[in-house]
């Protein structure tokens, strides 16, 4: 992926607050958490690297209809779902991602997944919490959330990065939303490999068996599960249906990013899940 590096104008350059500040951040190595350029300004990501995507029909708030369910466009407002609900339902109530899964896109989550840029947690919950006090949700489901939860990694994930990415971002979110959280009520069950090592057809083998849910924790609860990438939607769709199984009274999804994947995989989820 190639990623533009922001170069300051020459007056920019070389006016002497700037000059100082890029004197400072050299000293201190005040780099890009995503592309890893020098900063000229204190903070976590430079220009080129701001998250400033594609945002999906409903996290924009267009006027281009989208359905109430999946959040996927549709063509006329006379229906309230797309075909794809309408034919292969849900196990979720409402699905919402904030982003298209573009390339630069796809940089940002890999630095805060794989690139031990941490910080970059704060910056994915806040977006977050924007697109969710924004309105992406209808009411039913905004106000009446008593439990966020990650869609958890799997162990061999967990042990070579260290730490749970949707976990973090999920403790940052609960607390600006002043929701409670847990990190463990889901976990994954059985050796499977890493979703990102697999083709889409392969992550549709296991859809219901790779996840166990803690029914003590979750049963009565109205959820919302948060992860960072939809790509075939299968994981996604085997933790909610774990979920609804130990108990749970709704399961709500929200992805930081979305993949073109998800739509065309529905009729093939949907099969895999009867």
């Amino acid at each position: 992926m190639n990623q533009k590096l922001y170069i300051p104008s020459f007056r920019e350059f070389l006016s002497p607050s700037s000059l100082y500040e890029t004197a400072i951040n050299l000293i201190y190595d005040n780099r890009c958490a995503v592309c890893k350029i020098v900063l000229v300004k204190d903070a976590l990501i430079c220009r080129s690297c701001n998250p400033t995507f594609t945002l999906l029909p409903h996290a924009l708030l267009a006027t281009q209809p989208y359905c109430n369910l999946c959040g996927e466009s549709i063509l006329s407002e006379l229906s309230s779902r797309c075909e794809n609900c309408s034919l292969y339902p849900l196990p979720m109530r409402y699905t919402r991602s904030i982003w298209e899964y573009t390339d630069t896109a796809e940089s940002l989550i890999c630095a805060f997944k794989y690139g031990h840029s941490r910080s970059l947690g704060d910056i994915l919950a806040d977006t977050a919490v924007e697109a969710i006090q924004s309105g992406i949700y209808p009411p039913d489901a905004r106000y009446n959330w008593n439990l966020v939860l990650p869609l958890p990694s799997m162990l061999s994930s967990l042990k070579q990065r260290g730490f749970s990415p949707v976990g973090e971002i999920v403790k940052r979110t609960s607390r600006k939303l002043k929701l409670p959280f847990a990190l463990l009520a889901l976990e994954t069950c059985g050796n499977h490999p890493a979703q990102a090592s697999l083709s889409p057809i392969e992550r549709l083998r296991h859809i219901k068996k790779k996840y166990r849910a803690s029914a003590k924790q979750v049963a009565g609860k109205k959820i919302l599960l948060i992860d960072d990438v939809i790509t075939s939607g299968a994981s996604a769709i085997g933790a909610t249906i774990s979920l609804l199984e130990a108990g749970a009274t709704t399961v709500d999804l929200l992805s930081l990013c979305r993949s073109n994947l998800f739509a065309q995989l529905r009729g093939e989820l949907w099969r895999k899940t009867k």
